[in-house]
């Protein structure tokens, strides 16, 4: 399972979740924002195990898409939406 979310200023927050049997090779996640690639990781999770990464994302900020590759199972992708940090409107 591959969750994720995004909080002010580009903090991205994912979740790698096995729930089946121990990942038999390392895999690898990678962020990107506008096909750029901003962080990766190898990853190898038990059965069953769980990551929990927080990265930030400078700007431009833009959607996220975390893809996992490799570990023996198909590629999985999400996108995860990461505007632009809130401004001051003047009053």
């Amino acid at each position: 399972i591959l969750e994720g979310s995004c909080g002010p200023y580009g903090q991205v927050t994912i979740h790698l979740i096995n729930l089946g049997g121990a990942m038999s090779e390392p895999s690898r996640w990678d962020a990107r924002v506008n096909g750029e690639l901003r962080q990766a990781d190898i990853f190898q999770l038990s059965s069953p195990g769980f990551i929990y990464r927080q990265i930030t994302i400078n700007p431009p900020y833009g959607d996220v898409v975390i893809t996992t590759l490799g570990g023996g199972f198909p590629p999985q992708s999400i996108t995860i939406p990461c505007s632009l940090p809130p401004t001051a409107t003047p009053q």
